[in-house]
């Protein structure tokens, strides 16, 4: 994990803080200016704690600069598990063998409470970019009380409800690494979240879920903790929404997220199975009929395909899937994914992305028409003579 990405994390879970650490873009010397005093050790402390190696990389940038040699020595050796306070002790062997003065003189004074910070470091949540049927993962961590943690896995779909739910616990170290290959994992992506935001998403999830299919038993038994009465409004899709808000070119977006889908990147999120059939059945007869451009045909299918709810749930994925592009430091196309998704609620629906996505059914039934057009003609050819 890079100083930045701590430093996020520290963010979340530092709000009073959040508003100089967030600007400061992971640069150790321009925290150091915006922090006041008493400030400086609670984030360093937080670090140490949490993300050690991190932490100590940030005590020995703050070691050039006086007000941050106060700060390494403000922090409380005591309160930092092993891994921090080898950190924190070779920053200030380093500094006493300089003559830093503020490190003989100072008393170090308890500025974070260690067990609160722990019990704050596994209240973490992750959700994973959508799979190609529109399937992702969340996963909610929290403290064991009988020690070490205890880890939600569930695997959610906004048609199918609640595919999956695993509930296990675990040490402490174990579920940092788990934590640490989820978010850099060359799969998926997947990002952190707020916890009530993850809890939104399955709530939501829970909504669509099929009444003929029971609820898996993980997310039975702990229904008050996954889901309980947070607002199932409040996904991360919202978040992002808010924070870039407008794209200034809709349309030259949209283009660019339609190119996306047609290579592979994004979707295709198609209907069920029943719709994909009725839908082919009537692609095969009206183009069937049609003479000239087959777009022609499709336009209107499209937009009456993606009218009503199925658009909806589109435009849901396009916003959940530009969080997780936001997440990820690409905020350019976060935009454009979030113009996809404002196409998809115009009236009348924006046709581009939607006749994207319907590719890996339309093409197939395009390729058989031209196939037989092109037989139709070489049999309707004269032959050569002999």
């Amino acid at each position: 994990m890079s100083l930045a990405e701590a430093l996020e994390r520290a963010a979340h879970a530092l709000p009073a803080e959040a508003d100089v650490i967030r600007p400061a873009n992971g640069d150790p010397m321009q925290l150091l200016d915006g922090l006041d005093a008493d400030a400086r050790p609670r984030v360093l402390a937080w670090l140490l704690v949490h993300e050690s190696q991190e932490g100590e990389e940030l005590a020995a940038a703050w070691a050039e600069a006086e007000e941050g040699i106060e700060a390494v020595a403000a922090v409380d050796e005591a309160s930092l598990p092993k891994a921090g306070r080898k950190g924190l002790r070779r920053i200030r062997h380093r500094l006493r063998s300089s003559g830093a003065a503020a490190i003989e003189s100072a008393a170090p004074t308890p500025v974070v409470s260690r067990l609160r910070d722990v019990e704050e470091e596994f209240a973490r949540a992750t959700v994973s970019a959508l799979d190609p049927t529109g399937a992702r993962m969340v996963a909610l961590v929290e403290s064991h009380p009988g020690g070490g943690a205890r880890v939600f896995e569930a695997i959610i779909d906004d048609e199918r409800g609640i595919l999956r739910c695993d509930v296990y616990t675990a040490g402490r170290s174990k579920v940092r690494q788990f934590l640490r290959r989820l978010l850099s994992s060359s799969g998926l992506r997947t990002v952190e979240v707020e916890r009530d935001e993850a809890r939104a998403l399955l709530a939501r999830a829970e909504t669509f879920h099929p009444k003929s299919r029971s609820l898996p038993r993980g997310f039975s038994e702990w229904r008050t903790v996954l889901v309980g009465d947070v607002d199932a409004a409040a996904v991360p899709g919202v978040r992002v929404r808010e924070a870039l808000g407008e794209e200034e070119d809709a349309a030259a977006a949209r283009e660019r997220v339609a190119a996306r889908v047609r290579e592979s990147e994004l979707g295709p999120w198609l209907p069920n199975r029943e719709r994909l059939q009725e839908l082919g059945a009537r692609l095969e007869a009206e183009l069937g009929d049609a003479s000239g451009d087959p777009e022609a045909v499709l336009e209107p299918l499209v937009v009456e395909l993606f009218a009503g709810e199925f658009g909806q749930r589109t435009a849901f994925r396009l916003r959940e899937a530009a969080f997780v592009e936001w997440q990820g430091d690409r905020p350019d196309a976060a935009r454009d994914l979030l113009a996809a998704a404002r196409g998809f609620e115009a009236d009348p629906v924006d046709p581009v992305v939607g006749r994207a996505l319907l590719d890996p059914l339309v093409a197939p039934i395009l390729s058989r028409r031209a196939d037989e057009g092109a037989a139709g003609g070489a049999e309707a050819s004269p032959a050569e003579p002999a």
